[in-house]
């Protein structure tokens, strides 16, 4: 995840670092960050036709 991680300072939420590239889920400053974006890494896919992929998009509700 990219982002800043924050903080209380003073009654006022401050930036209290600012990490050079994506922290993993496990980081220790996660539940501080605001994030910016969301990294993602897909562990499971399927190869679809682009025929499959209107079939799957049409059977979906």
């Amino acid at each position: 995840m990219h982002g800043v991680g924050c903080g209380v300072r003073d009654g006022s939420v401050v930036v209290v670092e600012c990490p050079d590239g994506p922290l993993p889920y496990s980081h220790p400053l996660m539940p501080t960050v605001l994030a910016s974006q969301m990294v993602r890494r897909l562990g499971v896919f399927r190869l679809l036709s682009l025929g499959g992929l209107f079939a799957e998009l049409e059977s979906t509700p």
